[in-house]
């Protein structure tokens, strides 16, 4: 409880600065102030959401999930942590599929999903822990009556933000 009270302190004053309007008013000690030279959780609540990246405040560190990589074949070789069979174009025989990400960026424990889609129509969703800073995970999807067309994995951060996809097809 010792630790808990000044992080407390620090999540209530960060909130109150990300909500309304706080310019501050002409004349004040802070009028000075711009993107330029605020800390980084500021300038995170500062500019527009445009990123593709998920940035979120979380027990007052900044967390921003990035993918480095993103795989997806027919098979996975544990020993080497390497998908087997990457393309763009599968095989007809394919009967499972394999999607390989490291995420970069957690500064806690967190979790992203990998989300399947056939066709436009989500067809899995599979949700993985992430531990570490740098991290890396997988998951697997059987191929039952989907089958053949155009394929779509999209990675999606703790924050319901697409931070990375992929498109690929079942012949």
């Amino acid at each position: 409880m010792r630790n808990g009270l000044p992080l407390l302190l620090v999540a209530s004053i960060f909130l109150a600065s990300c909500s309304g309007n706080n310019k501050p008013a002409a004349g004040s000690p802070d009028a000075g102030l711009s993107a330029a030279n605020l800390s980084t959780p500021e300038k995170a609540a500062s500019r527009p959401n445009t990123e593709v990246n998920a940035t979120t405040v979380i027990s007052g560190e900044l967390m921003e999930l990035k993918v480095k990589e993103l795989h997806v074949g027919t098979g996975f070789d544990l020993s080497t942590r390497k998908i087997a069979g990457e393309s763009d174009k599968l095989p007809p025989a394919t009967v499972k599929l394999w999607c390989y990400t490291i995420i970069t960026g957690a500064s806690s424990e967190t979790f992203i999903r990998h989300v399947y889609y056939c066709k436009g129509r989500q067809v899995a969703d599979v949700k993985l822990d992430v531990k570490y800073p740098v991290f890396s995970t997988w998951s697997s999807k059987t191929i039952l009556t989907e089958g053949k067309g155009a394929w779509k994995i999209k990675v999606i951060d703790f924050d319901g933000r697409v931070i990375g996809e992929k498109s690929f097809i079942l012949e």
